[in-house]
């Protein structure tokens, strides 16, 4: 990294990307490990692998973080040493398809994969069905999860909910599907440290979501009646005191619950209203409803297994405002944002007391990659380029720009020219996103950065009905 990063900014300081280059090494064996790549492009072939790292998760307490590495052998689960970034220990994952992990304590975590099949017995197309491993990595053995309940599937419906009670051992809330009468229904289940798991909500018919507190307590519950659309949203403090607290008709979109706060007294719940949702905030004992304006474009920060709402996240044209709930957080998201200049900085992981952070970073200095938060020090480490053989030198410019329509609205768009070219009758790809209610991603693109590997000049319009650049802009599709 060049010496203009290695800087003090408000407390806070970058280490270089050679600091970490002995972990870049054991994490992707290979060529092109760490991020070292040859002045110029890289094989094409580079930009449509996928990730060497992903997945990355920080444990609660943060003395250790895990992250999915991949090479030509496969993928492998690897737990590093925070502190000081040494590998721990690593579980191979072999062709497994991956798709999430979380941590239950510093020895334990969940992984959770899939399975393209049909269920015996039940009448259903073939399709993905979600398993999790709980594997614990000092005994070196693992379990599977929703195992030997009776009329009940091994197969995760929703979310798997890390929570605690007091200072007893942490135990997991999982969505599943069981048969109370031969039908299958969403319902929540408890898993403790041993035994089977047992139902701690029992869903009905047209059950569609769960949300529980950090304790375990069941806060809410959405309801759907599939015929017609009709939806409601229950709300309570334990499964014997939800009520319904707003109710309405949707035939395209259902309501969802999108966290709660810390102490419990609120959940918030996004209902489809039009063409477009709002985010309901419900106290749970009162069931008092404050309603706040469009949640289009807004992302929940949580700590990772939990529901508890850390801040959010919002689209704003180009870049991504966080807003935290706790001031000091927003004070040392500030700092960080500031440390690194004009890259662009997203939250990956955190601990409980936001003490360590894995952060991914884009930008002409730092490429596309991986860095580690010590609050306590004040140091931002280098981990890992995301991508094998793609570092900073690898990377076209993405500049966001604005051009007038026809009609004269004027259209937000990316576009990404190639390295060492001239910006002057080049020639040009479009790249159009689905949608119409989508966008474009802030960030890395490997298909965009693929074609200007070649020489092409490559425009991402984010066309009407684009999301992210305002609602006049999103409606006008």
């Amino acid at each position: 990294m060049p010496k203009t990063l290695r800087r003090l900014l408000t407390g806070m300081s970058l280490g270089c990307r050679a600091a970490f280059a002995a972990l870049a090494v054991l994490w992707i064996p290979g060529p092109g490990g760490g991020g070292a790549v040859a002045a110029g492009r890289p094989d094409i072939q580079a930009y449509g692998r996928l990730p060497q790292v992903e997945a990355v998760s920080m444990a609660p307490s943060g003395r250790v973080f895990a992250a999915v590495i991949r090479n030509d052998g496969g993928a492998v689960i690897t737990v590093f040493d925070a502190a000081t970034a040494k590998p721990l220990d690593s579980l191979g994952l072999g062709n497994d398809k991956f798709r999430n992990m979380m941590w239950i304590d510093d020895d334990r975590m969940v992984i959770i994969r899939s399975i393209t099949a049909s269920i015996r017995g039940v009448i259903a197309p073939k399709g993905e069905q979600f398993v999790a491993l709980e594997y614990n990595f000092r005994t070196r053995r693992g379990r599977p999860l929703l195992m030997g309940t009776d009329k009940a599937l091994n197969t995760v419906a929703g979310d798997v909910v890390r929570v605690r009670a007091g200072d007893a051992p942490a135990k997991l809330v999982l969505e599943g599907v069981n048969f109370p009468q031969d039908l299958g229904v969403l319902s929540l289940f408890e898993q403790g440290a041993t035994g089977t798991a047992r139902v701690i909500a029992q869903g009905r018919r047209d059950t569609a979501d769960w949300i529980v507190g950090s304790d375990g307590t069941v806060l809410g519950e959405v309801r759907v009646y599939r015929i017609n659309g009709a939806w409601q949203v229950l709300v309570g403090r334990g499964v014997d005191q939800l009520k319904v607290v707003r109710e309405g008709t949707s035939l395209t979109r259902a309501p969802r619950f999108r966290g709660v706060s810390a102490d419990s007294a609120s959940v918030y719940v996004s209902i489809p209203e039009g063409d477009d949702s709002r985010l309901l905030k419900v106290e749970t004992a009162s069931g008092q409803v404050v309603e706040t304006p469009s949640d289009q474009g807004l992302t929940f920060l949580h700590e990772d297994g939990t529901e508890v709402i850390a801040g959010i996240a919002r689209f704003d044209g180009d870049g991504m405002r966080y807003e935290w709930s706790d001031p000091r957080d927003q004070s040392l998201w500030a700092s960080v944002q500031k440390a690194f200049g004009g890259a662009r900085v997203w939250l990956v992981s955190t601990s409980t007391a936001r003490d360590r952070l894995i952060l991914l970073v884009e930008g002409k200095e730092q490429g596309f990659s991986y860095f580690l938060l010590d609050r306590k020090t004040g140091q931002a480490s280098f981990l890992s380029d995301a991508y094998r053989d793609i570092g900073p030198e690898a990377l076209s410019e993405r500049r966001y720009i604005r051009y007038k329509a026809g009609d004269g609205r004027e259209i937000p768009a990316y576009l990404t020219l190639p390295i060492g070219r001239t910006a002057k009758a080049l020639p040009l790809v479009v790249l159009p996103h689905g949608g119409p209610a989508a966008r474009d991603g802030i960030g890395f693109d490997w298909w965009s950065q693929a074609y200007a590997s070649l020489g092409y000049a490559v425009l991402q319009p984010q066309f009407r009905g684009s999301y992210g650049f305002g609602p006049d802009h999103s409606l006008a599709g």
